[in-house]
């Protein structure tokens, strides 16, 4: 599903010649439907490795695949096509303030020009999932923070998406609710989607027991999936 092959990645400084190393030499190959979990301290790399997933960003060096394509050789209109493919929670869940719970979800949806009895049955059934369809007509500050991210969660899955990352999903918020957030990414990985979540909390990934790539620095220093 996904292939990293000695990938670093250095961004342009104004304070050093040589840039900043975010990642270096980085290699793994993940499966699909599997749940991996990426940790490491802030600065280590995480973040940089989901942009490269979504081809937000390109490596320095090395070779991305997803789903057996070549990132760095993918055309605009294919880059789209992949992207449509992949949900991204963000830390802050990124919701429209302005927009209802039904809205932010089905935004997605009205984009690609989905029918509207569609969008309806596709965006009440994501909200279901997570528990918050009687909730559809709210606004964003109405909610707790892990309402809040439980409808960027469901804004991922109404794309249907193969792949779910997660960048500090629950960073903000407490352990209940973090717990609840993780049992609903294990309930998305039972259906086939391949998950991978970042996080500096490495004891959350310890108590779910899935596999754990670790970052330090920008270079992978453990991998429980495989050797270094």
């Amino acid at each position: 599903m996904i292939e990293f092959e000695h990938v670093s990645k250095v961004y342009a400084s104004t304070v050093s010649a040589e840039g900043v190393q975010a990642l270096d030499d980085v290699t793994f190959m993940i499966q699909k439907a599997e749940f991996v979990f990426v940790v490491g301290p802030s600065g280590a790399g995480k973040s940089t490795l989901l942009r490269l997933l979504v081809r937000e960003e390109v490596p320095t060096e090395g070779e991305i695949r997803v789903g057996g394509k070549n990132l760095l050789r993918l055309r605009r209109r294919s880059i789209t096509r992949l992207r449509r493919l992949i949900g991204v929670i963000f830390q802050d869940g990124r919701l429209l303030p302005d927009r209802t719970v039904f809205d932010n979800v089905a935004l997605v949806l009205r984009v690609r020009g989905a029918a509207r009895d569609d969008v309806r049955w596709r965006t009440q059934q994501a909200l279901r999932a997570v528990g918050l369809l009687p909730k559809e007509g709210a606004y964003p500050r109405a909610l707790s923070g892990g309402e809040r991210q439980r409808v960027a969660i469901a804004r991922a899955l109404v794309r249907e998406p193969v792949l779910l990352l997660a960048d500090e999903p629950t960073g903000d918020l407490d352990d209940e609710s973090a717990g609840e957030i993780m049992e609903l990414f294990k309930v998305v990985n039972t259906r086939g989607t391949t998950v991978v979540v970042a996080t500096h909390e490495q004891g959350l990934a310890a108590r779910m027991r899935q596999r754990t790539i670790q970052l330090m620095a920008g270079r992978v220093v453990k991998d429980s999936g495989g050797a270094v």
